[in-house]
């Protein structure tokens, strides 16, 4: 939940990078799986509690095994479409096994590079001791700015 809430607080794109970079967003990410994964996993233990004692023992593990086994299977190819169509890991990075299409028509050098060029232009601009603004209050150094770049 707190992974949630603070997503959902986070006002700008730049935000959600920062919670990715410093706030460990992705580790926090890996943590919720598992706490769901968990949480999932007690429910079947609690079917299984609360059919012993309706059926013997045997048949309520028998039931367990096979919604374990039928569950995973539609999750495991589910995730693995998922993942291997879109993710950053499965999909982009070369380096980490990602195979992305050669007609694909995106192109993540793309947002990088403006990334990258948004970053320079904010640390030139707006750097206290060091942009060119820093003597000008914010609303007229951000006019400046929008008008020097039409």
């Amino acid at each position: 939940m707190a992974f949630n809430d603070a997503l959902n607080e986070a006002a700008r794109d730049s935000d959600i990078y920062r919670l990715l970079a410093r706030g460990q967003g992705f580790r926090a990410t890996v943590k919720c799986q598992k706490a769901f994964r968990m949480g999932c996993a007690m429910d079947f233990v609690a079917v299984v509690a609360a059919a012993s004692t309706y059926v013997t023992y045997q048949e309520a593990v028998l039931v367990f095994l096979l919604l374990v086994v039928i569950c995973g299977c539609i999750y495991g190819k589910t995730a693995r479409l998922l993942f291997s169509s879109c993710s950053i890991v499965k999909y982009w990075r070369h380096d980490l096994g990602g195979d992305p299409d050669s007609d694909d028509p995106f192109d993540l050098d793309i947002p990088l590079k403006c990334f990258l060029e948004k970053s320079k232009t904010n640390r030139d601009l707006f750097l206290y001791g060091e942009g060119m603004f820093v003597d000008v209050d914010r609303k007229t150094a951000l006019f400046q700015a929008n008008r020097a770049c039409k």
